[in-house]
């Protein structure tokens, strides 16, 4: 509980700024005052009021509820599916001689990760947090990605490439960060 707990409030930051900075980097508009306009977005006020309704303690009525779960578990596979479809509009041999991909994926699953267990080791005692954050840091780049990529940016197949590429890096950084953490 205390993982998933921790795990909740680290993705809404992350979503926090996927869905503000993140959108407005791939709109190539990085203007700071609209930023603040952004956290209105659906998926902000989603995560906002599930930590509210659950330090509350309040649920919703199971019908909404059931209604909201199955669509919450229909946008992973929908955004898997745009990044496989985009994914198979490129050519594997740029794909796999891009230097670009493997810095992406250095810094994204080993430098980040790192830094975040050597800024947060000396102040979280709690090996469970600890592990949860560097975990966390240490994840692939998550397809949602790619469909923000499509929406707003003509960047949809390159962006699919680091996905796709960290995805299968991802199998040999995670266990050595979860033997490094541990």
């Amino acid at each position: 509980e205390k993982g998933l707990f921790i795990l909740v409030i680290y993705n809404t930051i992350s979503n926090l700024f996927l869905f503000t900075l993140g959108i407005k980097l791939y709109k190539n508009d990085v203007d700071f005052k609209s930023i603040s306009l952004s956290l209105l977005s659906p998926a902000l006020l989603a995560s906002f009021f599930g930590i509210l309704f659950l330090i509350l303690g309040f649920s919703l009525p199971n019908t909404l509820a059931t209604a909201i779960k199955e669509l919450g578990n229909m946008t992973a596979p929908l955004s898997m599916i745009i990044t496989g479809a985009l994914f198979g509009l490129i050519n594997i041999k740029k794909f796999i001689a891009s230097k670009n991909i493997y810095i992406f994926c250095f810094v994204r699953l080993i430098v980040i990760p790192s830094l975040v267990f050597i800024i947060l080791s000396p102040l979280i005692t709690d090996k469970l947090i600890l592990g949860v954050m560097v975990l966390s840091a240490g994840m692939p780049a998550g397809a949602t990605n790619t469909s923000l990529a499509t929406i707003y940016s003509d960047k949809g197949p390159e962006t699919s490439q680091y996905v796709v590429m960290s995805s299968l890096l991802c199998i040999v950084t995670l266990p050595i960060l979860m033997y490094i953490i541990v």
